[in-house]
């Protein structure tokens, strides 16, 4: 079995950021740069950061956005240059007890599926146009292979094994 990719292994970035119905989130966006193959399986870790340091983790959930809904993480594989996606969103609606959410999230500390080891992305938001909202903290699926969102990338090219 292919061994565990590692953060120094993969390029990690947000794609397809945006908003729609109280939802405001993208897919990030995993690439094996390594010349080996290895595997993701599970969920990454996503910590928002505020302008003031304070810091949110994410829940995990089986589906946000436009995500396919899964019950068990696939264990997913990646060839040299292959990609992998997870989903993750926020919510831009303060609710009822309040009529203003807590300061955005400027930064998000991702770390990939059995990992110990961060990279930092800019939260900002070119879809919404502001930095992820702090209204609702963050959600974020399970890895899965870029033939299961084929709308983000038709030709990348990874596999899941169940």
């Amino acid at each position: 079995m292919a061994a565990a990719c590692r953060t120094a292994e993969l390029g990690i970035n947000v794609v397809n950021a945006g908003a729609a119905a109280g939802m405001v989130g993208g897919y990030l966006r995993f690439m094996n740069t390594s010349t080996e193959i290895c595997r993701l399986r599970g969920w990454p870790t996503v910590v928002g950061v505020t302008a003031a340091g304070t810091t949110i983790a994410s829940r995990q959930t089986n589906a946000v956005l436009t995500f396919p809904d899964i019950t068990t993480a696939p264990l997913v594989v990646l060839g040299p240059g292959a990609v992998a996606y997870a989903a993750f969103a926020g919510g831009d609606n303060p609710g009822l007890a309040t009529s203003t959410c807590p300061p955005s999230f400027l930064s998000l500390r991702v770390t990939p599926p059995e990992n110990s080891d961060a990279i930092v992305l800019s939260a900002w938001n070119p879809g919404f146009n502001q930095f992820l909202p702090d209204c609702a903290g963050i959600e974020v699926t399970a890895v899965v292979p870029a033939a299961a969102l084929p709308f983000l990338e038709p030709s990348a090219t990874s596999s899941a094994i169940p």
